[in-house]
């Protein structure tokens, strides 16, 4: 009888037990460059991760390397719990680092030499503190087995040939372009909003995001606050100044009143007539009379609820 041979089974943990990111700044970056790049890569064979164990050499729990967010071309995009290269049979193409205080030294050392030997193309690092890099985005590309440095174009950003994408620094915020077409590639949340902003700047019903500088609808010419000087583009009068201000918002009195010759002294008479018997011009129109330049009456000390 032949001996038998008990093989023993190599345990490769799946976390090393270490936070994902030293700070909340960077854990965000990292996981907003995956997301990135995953809708980027959506329904190819691609496989687009991070924090994820990269074990290298089979029947050693110890050789492996957790990158920040990495891509494999030429794979199923399945979940993994754990990536080995002998059971893949292929190595990763791209690594993104994202550098922090404690990480510093073995990105710029330890890392490089590791992912030169196991053939990543592209080894890219970004401080989103530009605290550690100077400067804050670097990019490296394999060539005869060693790293030669991307040079930047003349905006300050780096093109990734195995992603085409160009990638760029801006607010302290890495971003990623289409070679081709130049679009921003954005996470699903930031894709969501911006088409959610798009729909409701079209639709009239609110006003453009925050931060673009960039005025409300209604502020714009040709907006619901305009339609008042539509009047003197077709040779009307505008309306006198003492016409009351709840009555100026888009209305135009000589445009609604059939005869366009009325003497503006029945038009005075007809408004002063508004402005005694109806409760809501006279609370709200004395406030317009006491700008006027034509009410030779002293104002009624008469309090406006409505601010105006």
């Amino acid at each position: 009888m032949r001996p038998v041979i008990h093989v023993k089974e190599v345990h490769y943990p799946e976390s090393d037990g270490k936070p994902m990111g030293e700070t909340d700044e960077h854990r965000e970056a990292m996981i907003r460059h995956i997301q990135i790049l995953q809708e980027y890569y959506k329904g190819q064979r691609v496989y687009v991760s991070g924090d994820l164990l990269v074990y290298y050499e089979q029947g050693n729990p110890r050789k492996y390397v957790v990158p920040d967010a990495f891509v494999v071309k030429g794979i199923t995009p399945k979940r993994r719990r754990v990536y080995k290269t002998w059971v893949e049979r292929k190595g990763l193409d791209v690594v993104i680092e994202t550098t922090s205080r404690k990480t510093k030294r073995k990105d710029m050392v330890e890392k490089p030499e590791l992912y030169a030997r196991l053939g990543v193309k592209e080894y890219f690092l970004f401080d989103p503190d530009q605290e550690y890099l100077d400067p804050p985005l670097q990019g490296y590309r394999l060539s005869e087995g060693q790293y030669a440095e991307i040079a930047p174009d003349p905006g300050g950003g780096l093109t990734s040939q195995e992603l085409g994408l160009r990638l760029c620094v801006e607010e302290g915020i890495l971003q990623f372009y289409r070679m081709d077409t130049g679009e921003r590639l954005l996470t699903p949340a930031e894709r969501a909003e911006a088409e959610r902003q798009r729909a409701d700047r079209r639709s009239g019903t609110s006003a453009p995001p925050r931060g673009t500088g960039e005025p409300a609808a209604c502020m714009k010419p040709g907006g619901a606050l305009t339609k008042a000087s539509e009047g003197d583009a077709a040779g009307l009068a505008p309306p006198a100044p003492w016409i009351p201000r709840y009555l100026q918002a888009g209305v135009n009195l000589r445009g609604i009143i059939p005869f366009r010759k009325v003497p503006v002294r029945f038009l005075r008479f007809f408004v002063h007539l508004i402005v005694i018997f109806c409760p809501l011009g006279r609370r709200c129109g004395n406030r317009s009379r006491e700008r006027s330049r034509f009410s030779r009456r002293s104002p009624r000390k008469w309090d406006c609820p409505l601010g105006m």
